[in-house]
């Protein structure tokens, strides 16, 4: 996909952040928001910028889907390691969870 899927990057960050955003058949926002993260997965590499910045919201759940999209892109999203240690340290609970979950995923050898 490649660059030409930059312009969808920005809409997707978009339905994990938006707590209003249903989809067009009445779907439950969480349901859209699992779907963009599953999207922004199969954009790899040149979504990883956009999900990485997401780690600084203060919104658990766009944590929660934040970490869980990069730990998906396992080692292609070791340049998110730095922010998932900066993230661990500062959480606790089921997000710290699924932060070292991610990190496991990202730091394992093929």
């Amino acid at each position: 996909m490649g660059s030409a899927a930059k312009p969808a990057v920005g809409a997707l960050i978009k339905a994990l952040r938006d707590h209003a955003t249903v989809g067009s058949k009445g779907e439950d926002p969480h349901v859209v928001r699992v779907a963009a993260m599953k999207a922004l997965v199969n954009l790899g590499q040149v979504a990883l910028p956009s999900v990485i910045a997401a780690l600084r919201q203060r919104d658990r759940r766009i944590l929660l889907y934040a970490v869980r999209c990069l730990g998906k892109q396992r080692q292609k999203a070791r340049t998110a390691l730095p922010a998932l240690k900066r993230l661990r340290r500062a959480t606790r609970g089921e997000l710290r969870q699924e932060v070292d979950f991610a990190l496991d995923q990202i730091q394992q050898r093929p």
